[in-house]
């Protein structure tokens, strides 16, 4: 496992990762994290 800077940033983080890797993922899903951990 990877460092994290938070629980909760680690959180997004595993979302993101798994997200980005999940190319059958909606769009819209991933922009919204994106959004989300630009916010943080």
């Amino acid at each position: 496992m990877e460092a994290a800077p938070s629980g909760t940033a680690s959180f997004f983080v595993i979302c993101y990762k798994m997200i980005a890797n999940d190319k059958k993922m909606p769009y819209f899903v991933h922009n919204i994290l994106e959004s989300v951990a630009n916010l943080r």
